[in-house]
């Protein structure tokens, strides 16, 4: 009688041979999302802190107030203003146009920051590289371009 029964050895091999790059695919995806989302937070968080110091209308400790509010959005984001790519920080003054890209090294006009009581957006824009390939085909180009901003009013 067990003789007529077909063999089920290997069966389970063939199945998880067949089930588990499926499930690591969508584990390395949930990942990637995930650190996507945190990289959008972390974003906000520094673009939040930096615009807390330009409404001082100050420069930093050490060096002109562009300068320093490129710093923070460096320092406080936890690497991923340095990991964005095509990253680009605009300021609006009144509900303007945008100013073109702050280039710290050029140095700003003090103008883009506005001056006193004036109503200032802080925006920066930049494009998150994806690290798994079948999730970074449903991106253009394999990144996640995406904007963080914050408004805020100069004090007097």
């Amino acid at each position: 009688m067990n003789k007529s029964l077909p063999r089920e050895s290997g069966a389970a091999l063939i199945e998880f041979a067949l089930v588990a790059p499926l499930c690591m695919l969508l584990l390395l995806a949930v990942l990637e999302l995930g650190a996507l989302m945190w990289a959008r937070l972390s974003l906000q968080h520094a673009v939040r802190e930096a615009g807390r110091f330009a409404l001082t209308l100050r420069d930093g400790p050490a060096e002109p107030r562009d300068r320093h509010i490129v710093t923070l959005l460096h320092d406080d984001s936890f690497g991923v203003y340095a990991r964005l790519q095509q990253r680009c920080v605009t300021t609006t003054l009144n509900g303007g146009n945008p100013s073109a890209c702050l280039n710290p090294a050029r140095g700003a006009a003090p103008a883009v920051f506005g001056a006193a009581n004036d109503r200032v957006r802080l925006a920066v824009r930049g494009c998150w590289p994806l690290l798994t390939p079948p999730l970074a085909a449903f991106f253009p180009r394999g990144v996640d371009c995406f904007d963080a901003s914050t408004v805020y009013r100069n004090e007097p």
